[in-house]
């Protein structure tokens, strides 16, 4: 009876270690196939805001810890190669930008080195101008903004002044803008108080064009 005891003891003791091995391996392999299968997430809901005439904050869902963007300007295709590689968290501030150019940009998740998430949606945005940028602007215009109207702010340097209307006075302003049917145009001058006065509207129905815009340089109105 003691002999069986004594020989059942470590095949028990056997048995349990072997089980307990058995577990802690599975437990492994679903540790394992945990962090394979763990999902890289796109970023998504991606916002320009807080726009100058050089810069941009860029923001998008917080999915990781690291991200690259392809930033292209209009016209340029993208490529699927990251222009940028962003180690911060949302908000991030892009700056050295061009004045009053259309850009277009994409970002994706670094998930590890070599594991990327799929490239998100892309979003544009639209630099401000200022008086330093030459013509032509090639600055898109919507064709129904009639109850939503474009604003194109401009950042003027060197003003002899602090304030438009009150020690800045304009002299001159020159505009030139490719339009099939400049009838529909309204133009206005906005000053930073919100005053407005109309620059442009009412012409006459049929005519083409303010000014003559392809010309090299174009010639303003």
């Amino acid at each position: 009876m003691y002999y069986f005891a004594e020989k059942s003891l470590p095949f028990i003791i056997h048995t349990m270690n072997f089980s307990l091995r058995l577990h802690l391996l599975f437990f492994f392999l679903l540790l394992g196939w945990s962090a394979i299968a763990q999902s890289c997430d796109t970023p998504e809901l991606l916002t320009a805001s807080m726009i100058t005439d050089s810069s941009v904050v860029l923001t998008w869902t917080d999915v990781g810890n690291a991200y690259e963007m392809e930033l292209r300007e209009d016209g340029q295709a993208f490529t699927g190669i990251p222009t940028h590689t962003i180690n911060v968290d949302p908000p991030f501030l892009l700056t050295d930008l061009v004045p009053g150019q259309l850009y277009r940009f994409q970002l994706r998740t670094v998930c590890s080195p070599g594991n990327f998430s799929p490239w998100s949606a892309r979003r544009p945005f639209t630099t401000d101008l200022n008086n330093r940028r030459p013509c032509p602007l090639l600055l898109s215009l919507r064709d129904t903004s009639c109850n939503n109207p474009q604003l194109f702010k401009v950042h003027v340097d060197n003003a002899p002044g602090l304030a438009l209307g009150a020690d800045v006075q304009l002299h001159i302003i020159r505009i030139a803008v490719e339009h099939p049917w400049r009838s529909d145009l309204g133009i206005w001058l906005q000053a930073p108080d919100g005053t407005r006065r109309k620059l442009i509207g009412g012409l006459n129905a049929g005519d083409q064009n303010i000014g003559e815009p392809m010309g090299s340089p174009a010639p303003f109105l």
